[in-house]
C-alpha cells in the first residue's frame, strides 16, 4: 500500500515538474531585415539581453531561439547597423521581428605629414648599443640553427637516370610506395 502510493506521489511529481518547465519556456521566432530597403539581414545576432542565450539568423534572416530563462527583452545587432531591442513575454510562444537601421559613419580627415622613417630610429639606437651588446664580448652564447635543402627533379629522361649519384637518390625514391607531385604524377 505504501509502495503504490509512493510510486502514485512521484508520478504526479514528476508530471507536475513537467508539465511546470513546459510553461515556462519561452519560444521567440521572427526575421531581421533592413529598414530601408527589406531585405533579409542574414548571420545578425539575436540574443536574451542579460541572459548569454542566442543565435543567429540563417540566410533569408530567420531565427528561432527558445530558453527556460529569458532575459526580459531580445536584441538584434549586425555590424553596419544600429542594434535594435524588444520587449519579451516570459512563457509564451512568440513572434518578434527586428527591421535594422544603417549606422551610417561618416570619417574625418586624416592629414598625412612626412617625417623620419621610424626604421632609421630603430637602426640608431642599434648602432648606438653596438658595442654594448657584441657577443665576442660574452663570456658564453648560444644558438640553433637549422639548414633545409630541397631539390625538385621532373621529367628525369633515361640518360639522366643512369647517372651512378642519380641511381642512388631514384633507389631510394622507388622504396617509398607512393610519392606524387601536385599534378599526381610520380
Amino acid at each position: 500500500m505504501k509502495r503504490s502510493f509512493l510510486s502514485l506521489f512521484l508520478f504526479f511529481a514528476l508530471f507536475s515538474a513537467c508539465f511546470t518547465a513546459q510553461a515556462q519556456r519561452t519560444t521567440v521566432t521572427g526575421k531581421v531585415t533592413d529598414a530601408g530597403s527589406g531585405d533579409p539581414v542574414p548571420f545578425a545576432s539575436v540574443y536574451f539581453k542579460g541572459s548569454g542565450t542566442g543565435t543567429t539568423t540563417d540566410f533569408e534572416g530567420n531565427f528561432t531561439l527558445a530558453t527556460d530563462k529569458p532575459g526580459d527583452s531580445l536584441t538584434a545587432a549586425f555590424v553596419g547597423y544600429r542594434p535594435r531591442t524588444k520587449a519579451v513575454k516570459k512563457g509564451v510562444t512568440q513572434s518578434i521581428n527586428f527591421q535594422l537601421e544603417e549606422n551610417i559613419v561618416t570619417l574625418e580627415e586624416i592629414v598625412v605629414r612626412p617625417g623620419e622613417n621610424p626604421a632609421i630610429a630603430l637602426m640608431r639606437q642599434v648602432i648606438k648599443n653596438k658595442e654594448a651588446n657584441d657577443k665576442r664580448k660574452l663570456s658564453a652564447f648560444e644558438y640553433d640553427t637549422y639548414t633545409r635543402i630541397e631539390v625538385d627533379v621532373d621529367n628525369m629522361t633515361e640518360k639522366f637516370r643512369q647517372r651512378k649519384i642519380v641511381q642512388k637518390i631514384t633507389a631510394v625514391l622507388d622504396s617509398i610506395e607512393q610519392l606524387a607531385g601536385e599534378d599526381g604524377q610520380p
